[in-house]
């Protein structure tokens, strides 16, 4: 057993006995340096448990051989979970010897009644209610209360749908020999871990702990899907593809968004989604790369855990996402809000007890409206409870990223549930939101407004009645504070924008205030030499920085009302 494994030099080094990497809170990690081979002979294992998992890191070495590869998952709660495989040549039959994969597989309908393939001694997949009439492949007319679906299920994308609705795309599974193509995603529901046989128990009502375990060649270097690739993401009909982490390892968005020229990927969003299934938190979490915003828990800083796949939307024909090593990350994702370098955003958690809830994250950025634009996170709905933000364009967002708040900004709720009854929203970092604005909830049904930095908790009944639920009930209220505030510190609070960052040929610059204009711009390289310099008439500039080498460099920009704003940029 070994914390962390590292291979440096040239030639190869060959394991000859078991070597378990450590999981646990502070998880091992396994680097293969430039010219080294790291030969396994089958004996590298990756351990997981509930406080880690261990990894192969960015590795510009060769890891030959077959690797075991483990992914803890927990049992809190029976539900779905965004799988993808980190070796090659796995297939679902793996999968079921770990755990229960149940529902229909026989491609004659009146044969699934009572299991066939993919479900050897029952049809139980996820859960026996007519909603499953409503998912595509359901063919059981003559017998609608049976299950129509697999318990794992893939994405076809060409299925026609609503732009936000993720959910008209999900598929059964045609095999139990179907490959885990490396890059694809699935949705998988792990409801308990298989017997000794591998066979399924239809006696089974809660889910347990399973540490899940994968073997095979691990998936190195740059893997890159396309239309011509071995699983290829399309826009065909509404642009959502189901993704999956190939490495052995964590991957960072973030990161890949920032070192590819901002952007995911050739004619991507910049929107991602997982599925977080921690109980008391199930639904969709999103992240925005553009901006950094984050809705739900589980994707706050935009790492994709290994072992997990996630939803990316391609905006017109030919997208093209290329996974690659240097993205990799050792670093465990922080929990919370994602922050940036002034404190600009809230979250409300909207819930009826402590099984599920939804969330909803308010976030300030220059350049941003209250309709939907490039920074927000559009809203993909869950199965019961429903919160989001729109403006008066109608569109919802899981993230509602606004313009820094300099007079009265009004956010509009859209709430929704499937049972009348009793809820709460949980006004969440309120204490570090920036402390001169106001924010007050107002309850247009009670006629009620709340200052939610003074009462964090608002609880409210909800029926069926007209504006009970639904657009027309709440309403968050920003406002900016004056008093004894002078106006050069509020001049100081405006937010400056500066990108793309890294760049190449040009920068951009923008402020929002209308103050600024004539500010005076220059620009320093790392060792505090002027390299640049010129004047911003209004509040936006570009800057022709070709000649510049490559490097990282500091723009300032100031006036004389006091505004004094520098950024970091890298060339």
């Amino acid at each position: 057993v070994l914390k962390n494994l590292t291979i440096s030099g040239s030639g190869t080094t060959t394991l000859g006995n078991a070597l378990n990497i450590t999981g646990g809170s502070s998880f091992g990690v396994v680097t293969v340096g430039s010219g080294a081979i790291l030969a396994t002979g089958g004996f590298l294992t990756l351990k997981s448990d509930a406080n880690g998992t261990a990894c192969i890191g960015n590795s510009a070495g060769t890891v030959s051989g077959s690797v075991t590869v483990e992914r803890y998952v927990s049992g809190a709660g029976r539900r779905w979970r965004f799988l993808s495989s980190p070796v090659t040549s796995a297939t679902v039959n793996n999968w079921m010897s770990q755990f229960y994969v149940t529902g229909p597989g026989d491609s004659v309908p009146a044969n699934r009644v009572n299991g066939s393939t993919l479900g050897t001694l029952n049809t139980n997949g996820w859960h026996t209610s007519l909603a499953n009439i409503n998912f595509p492949s359901s063919t059981m007319s003559s017998n609608p209360s049976s299950v129509k679906t697999t318990s794992i299920r893939t994405y076809n994308e060409s299925v026609s749908g609503n732009n936000t609705n993720l959910n008209a795309g999900w598929e059964n599974l045609s095999s139990t020999s179907q490959a885990l193509i490396p890059g694809q995603g699935f949705r998988v529901f792990i409801r308990g871990a298989a017997n000794n046989t591998g066979q399924l128990d239809g006696s089974v009502t809660s889910q347990s702990a399973v540490t899940l375990a994968l073997t095979g060649t691990v998936n190195q270097g740059s893997i890159t899907l396309n239309s011509g690739s071995t699983f290829p993401i399309t826009n065909a009909t509404q642009g959502w593809n189901l993704i999956g982490n190939p490495y052995p390892c964590a991957y960072n968005i973030a990161a890949h968004y920032t070192g590819n020229s901002n952007s995911l990927g050739a004619n991507c969003s910049t929107l991602v989604y997982i599925y977080n299934p921690t109980a008391g938190t199930a639904g969709y979490a999103g992240y925005n790369a553009n901006g950094g915003a984050a809705s739900g828990t589980g994707l706050s800083a935009g790492i994709i855990p290994s072992g997990g796949a996630f939803f990316i939307k391609a905006n017109v024909g030919s997208p093209t996402f290329t996974f690659q090593e240097a993205y990799k990350t050792t670093t465990t994702a922080p929990s919370g809000l994602h922050k940036t370098d002034v404190n600009d955003q809230f979250e409300i958690k909207y819930s009826k007890d402590s099984v599920e809830s939804d969330y909803l994250t308010v976030k300030m950025y220059n350049g941003a409206t209250l309709n939907y634009d490039a920074f927000d996170i559009l809203k993909i709905r869950n199965d019961n409870l429903n919160l989001a933000a729109y403006g008066e364009d109608t569109m919802q967002v899981s993230a509602s990223v606004i313009q820094p708040v300099v007079s009265e900004t009004r956010i509009k709720l859209n709430v929704e549930a499937t049972l009348i009854g009793t809820y709460t929203f949980d006004f969440k970092n309120m204490d570090n939101f920036q402390s001169n604005i106001t924010v007050s909830l107002f309850d247009r049904y009670t006629n009620k407004t709340t200052d939610v930095r003074k009462n964090t908790k608002y609880t409210f009944d909800m029926g069926a009645g007209v504006n009970q639920w639904g657009k027309n009930r709440f309403e968050l209220i920003l406002n900016l504070e004056k008093t004894n505030v002078d106006e050069f510190a509020l001049l100081n609070q405006t937010h400056m924008l500066v990108y793309p960052n890294p760049a190449t040929d040009v920068l951009n610059i923008s402020i929002n205030n209308a103050t600024f204009k004539n500010s005076d711009i220059v620009v320093y390289n790392i060792s505090g030499t002027e390299v640049l310099k010129t004047n911003m008439a209004a509040t936006s500039a570009q800057l022709n920085i070709e000649t510049l080498s490559n490097g990282v460099y500091f723009v300032k920009v100031s006036n004389q009302n006091g505004f004094n704003k520098t950024v970091k940029f890298v060339k």
